[in-house]
């Protein structure tokens, strides 16, 4: 038995769920793969697409809940990061348009880049998953005069294609309060957008010791494009 944070009976079966959801997702995009008949593809890319956003979901919670110990701060760019982040995500599906503005690139920021990096996708896959088919999310990256604002927008489904018990709102939530960083919601014009600000003494400073970024969500092998 694990002692500390992850002695919590959903975090255990969520990192047991992992390898199996693995198998599953792999199993049925095979399936889709090979199946000519449309209608049995689309239930093999429905299955693929539930098992990965549990997989997102079950990494993300595991992070969550790590021992402090455990966690490595370090200075880094949030820009750099975000833009890392979003190249990777476009490779695997995700429509999205990134703008960044003035000295951005400049704003460091000290924190677990791990968990920043899990809340940055997270969000993004939260975005995309309830975004109206056919749409692009948009990402906008700007300096304020006390610190660094990332807003996330989507257009709404009209009728989301997904269902749940709402834990990526909760788990952003929970992240954003360890880094610290804020989140602020919002809708308007029929956009709706998450802006993630982040307060840093260092503002102007190039980071130094950050390390090279990497896509944070294990198990995270594609996000279902919008069709």
């Amino acid at each position: 038995m694990v002692n500390g944070p992850t002695d919590d009976p959903v975090t255990l079966v969520l990192h047991e769920l992992r390898a199996p959801l693995g198998l599953m997702a792999t199993a049925a995009r095979c399936a889709a793969e090979e199946c000519t008949d449309d209608f049995l593809r689309g239930r093999c890319e429905a299955i693929v697409g539930a098992a990965e956003r549990l997989l997102r979901t079950a990494h993300t919670v595991f992070t969550l809940t790590q021992a402090a110990s455990l966690v490595q701060r370090s200075t880094f760019a949030p820009a750099a990061s975000v833009r890392g982040i979003v190249g990777d995500l476009q490779g695997l599906g995700l429509s999205a348009r990134l703008a960044v503005e003035g000295p951005a690139d400049e704003f460091a920021f000290e924190a677990s880049q791990d968990q920043f990096e899990t809340l940055v996708t997270s969000l993004l896959s939260n975005a995309q998953d309830h975004a109206e088919p056919g749409t692009s999310l948009d990402i906008h990256i700007a300096p304020r005069t006390d610190g660094l604002a990332i807003e996330i927008s989507n257009t709404p489904a009209q009728r989301s294609r997904h269902s749940g018990l709402g834990l990526g709102s909760h788990i952003a939530d929970q992240l954003a309060g360890l880094l610290p960083v804020t989140l602020q919601r919002r809708t308007d014009a029929g956009r709706f957008s998450v802006e993630i600000f982040l307060a840093s003494p260092q503002r102007g400073a190039m980071p130094q010791t950050a390390r090279p970024r990497r896509l944070t969500n294990e198990g995270h092998s594609r996000i279902p494009a919008q069709s």
